[in-house]
């Protein structure tokens, strides 16, 4: 081999090979996920009741479907403390979701949580995808 095309490709070999143990690393989306919340009645924003969870996973995303009021999604840790900055969408989202949230993937399991947005009470639904299924 000439000393030209060893500074040329050898690195780009190498590159190439680092991007495969990266990519081999990385672990796949689910496909289906699962429904949180199903159609459940939220109370008003602030009130006792404005939230509900999902159970702990390795999330990918997570997503709210929003009816009659505004929702938000975030994630929570175990003991349902909010993790992340809400994200909020607007009323009649239903069927495709109007919010949604990427948390880190970082290996920590997560709850996936949604909240009314609204002074009045409303029905809301929740959706979380996760890594290595949930």
């Amino acid at each position: 081999m000439s000393a030209t095309f060893r500074r040329s490709v050898l690195p780009l070999l190498a590159l190439l090979g680092a991007a495969a143990v990266l990519l081999a690393a990385h672990p796949s989306r689910a496909s289906a996920g699962e429904n949180i919340c199903t159609n459940v009645t939220l109370q008003r924003f602030g009130a006792a009741g404005d939230r509900c969870f999902s159970t702990l996973h390795n999330l990918f995303n997570a997503t709210v479907i929003t009816f009659e009021k505004a929702g938000c999604v975030s994630v929570a840790d175990s003991a349902n403390n909010i993790t992340m900055e809400w994200r909020c969408g607007a009323r009649g989202s239903s069927p495709t979701w109007a919010a949604e949230i990427f948390p880190p993937l970082d290996g920590v399991n997560r709850k996936g949580a949604i909240r009314n947005n609204a002074a009045e009470p409303g029905r809301f639904q929740g959706h979380i995808e996760c890594y290595a299924g949930c």
